[in-house]
């Protein structure tokens, strides 16, 4: 993972829950669509879905690679994520909990 999957935008990337706290997101797949700080609104064949970042783990499909990331690294608003990225990534770079 590189420090542009975690700082740049979401929006329009493919994402699919691999862990969740809700049973029923697990395996949801789709388009974001919107991202706010505490969730992301995922779309997949005309149904939007809002999935909550805290409790889940998510897969991006990046088109170069894939990557799982868990929702409470990148619990925080989207205009802020850009200058917090490089403190999401050596938390992450810590952690083997959520590879």
């Amino acid at each position: 993972m590189k420090l542009e999957d975690i700082a740049g935008d979401f929006i329009g990337k493919e994402i699919r829950i691999v862990e969740s706290k809700n049973s029923q997101f697990v395996g949801f797949a789709g388009k974001i669509v919107d991202e706010t700080k505490n969730t992301f609104s995922i779309m997949k064949e005309a149904k939007v879905k809002m999935i909550p970042k805290e409790g889940s783990k998510f897969q991006f499909d990046d088109n170069k690679e894939k990557f799982t990331i868990n929702g409470e690294y990148i619990r925080i608003s989207p205009e802020n994520r850009i200058k917090e990225s490089r403190r999401i990534m050596r938390s992450i770079n810590r952690s083997e909990k959520i590879w």
